[in-house]
């Protein structure tokens, strides 16, 4: 399976360590894909890449670079896998655990690349989801970390249209199912993320920001507000049903 790895080319210590992991599964075709470094860019490259102003409208704060430089990374994948001829790639971060062992990603691989609606399956975890579906594929509400899923090429070429001057968080699967996408998780999940002080990048940067202070909900406006509001409702309404997957 075509596999791209989000990472800083500065961090060569991370690219070591997944080399090394990727080392043992040789159907996973990597490439490593440069990733965005939201701090290092003029405040001209951001605002002509990013919405900042509809996205502190949407969050009720200035997002980090770190957290622009992770969406932005994100959509340079996008736009990588709608210009390729594969029916459906691998997306991971550059601290995703692989383990020892791997599912057979052929099931999956077959349903993404099989169908023309635009479908994302995560393999991390922390994410709530709605009841049924099919057994060990659930359908996904809302979630957090972009360190490792699967996406296909209908999917790809859409985000990559709509995304050209995003203003969310890269996790902000919410944002990504209103674009039309089907967002669905493996349960229990496949991957989990390696983070450590002394391996920090900017893609953990962002997401400390992100699963810390999403939201400013004093800052939002009305609508906003009973967005944010609802949303929080039916995450507690599904962990009370036990429809979450845990980190």
């Amino acid at each position: 399976m075509k596999t791209y790895i989000v990472n800083l080319e500065q961090s060569v210590d991370r690219r070591a360590a997944m080399e090394k992991q990727l080392a043992r599964f040789p159907e996973l075709e990597a490439e490593f894909v440069p990733a965005v470094d939201g701090r290092k860019m003029s405040e001209e490259e951001v605002l002509g890449a990013f919405d900042r102003e509809r996205a502190k409208a949407y969050y009720g704060r200035d997002l980090t670079r770190g957290e622009i430089g992770c969406t932005l990374s994100h959509v340079r994948c996008y736009n990588r896998i709608a210009a390729a001829e594969d029916g459906a790639a691998l997306i991971l971060e550059d601290d995703a655990d692989l383990g020892t062992r791997l599912p057979d990603f052929a099931p999956l691989e077959a349903l993404l690349s099989g169908t023309r609606r635009p479908t994302i399956v995560l393999l991390s975890g922390h994410y709530w989801y709605w009841p049924g579906f099919r057994r060990g594929l659930k359908r996904v509400f809302c979630a957090y970390y972009t360190h490792s899923y699967l996406i296909n090429r209908p999917a790809a070429r859409l985000l990559a249209e709509r995304f050209s001057r995003p203003f969310h968080l890269a996790d902000n699967w919410i944002h990504v199912r209103r674009q039309g996408v089907r967002v669905l998780a493996v349960r229990p999940h496949w991957i989990n993320q390696i983070s450590t002080e002394a391996t920090s990048t900017v893609l953990d940067d962002a997401l400390r920001d992100s699963a810390s202070r999403t939201f400013i909900r004093a800052n939002l406006s009305l609508g906003h507000l009973f967005r944010s509001y609802g949303n929080k409702v039916i995450e507690k309404a599904l962990f009370a049903f036990g429809c979450y997957e845990q980190d």
